[in-house]
């Protein structure tokens, strides 16, 4: 873990996802008075915005999917780093429905004088490619060697075949 003693120095820091796993582990959401919902590390200074983490995060995972290889620490990593994010907006959701007319409307004028939609990119990252659930073969065969590989291919994919871990294929 980065040694910095601000919050969003050791973020900007993080060179892979095991770092930023292990930072995102000791943090929490909280909402302020205008609008904002940021992001506190319990032993660290400084608040971070939810989507200052999340483009943090979407550049690293990014970065694995080129080749789609990782180990099962990052896949874990991954995992970990996609829960707490997902876990702050549903937080700042609640705390937005719950909030005062003034707060609202300071969250209105600071949603409307945001251009880039990160939330949008990061469920697409988090929920349609779902990096922690996808194996490819060689993956699959050393995660779950107990269990053949079995024919059904995912093919959301053009460029790599990956497959879904055995107990995701018999949900489906």
């Amino acid at each position: 873990m980065p040694t910095a003693l601000s919050f969003k120095p050791s973020i900007s820091k993080c060179s892979n996802v095991d770092e930023l796993a292990n930072i995102l582990n000791k943090t929490d959401v909280r909402p302020s008075f205008f609008g904002a919902t940021k992001v506190l590390h319990y032993n660290l200074k400084n608040k971070v915005s939810i989507d200052f983490v999340a483009k943090k995060a979407m550049s690293l995972i990014s970065e694995l999917l080129k080749d789609w290889e990782f180990s099962e620490k990052q896949r874990d990593s991954i995992a970990l780093i996609s829960e707490k994010i997902d876990k702050y907006y549903l937080k700042r959701d609640k705390y937005r429905k719950k909030a005062n007319i003034i707060t609202k409307i300071f969250y209105i004028i600071r949603e409307f004088f945001t251009f880039e939609d990160v939330r949008k990119k990061w469920r697409h990252l988090s929920f349609e490619i779902d990096p922690k659930n996808y194996y490819t073969k060689e993956q699959y065969e050393i995660s779950f060697p107990e269990n053949d590989l079995d024919d059904i291919e995912d093919k959301k994919f053009n460029k790599f075949n990956l497959y879904l871990p055995p107990a995701i294929i018999w949900i489906k």
